[in-house]
């Protein structure tokens, strides 16, 4: 069996990645500390 992403996982998959780094990461400490809802990060994605 292959377990090895095609073509199309393996876009989504960065495409992801590099949003989590570019919204997500920066605030999280924030977010968690303030216990605060992203919602602007949710509409982004």
């Amino acid at each position: 069996m292959d377990f090895q992403l095609n073509e199309e996982q393996r876009m989504v998959r960065d495409m992801v990645r590099d949003f989590a780094q570019k919204e997500i990461a920066p605030r999280a400490a924030s977010v968690d500390k303030t216990e605060e809802f992203p919602a602007d990060n949710i509409r982004h994605m």
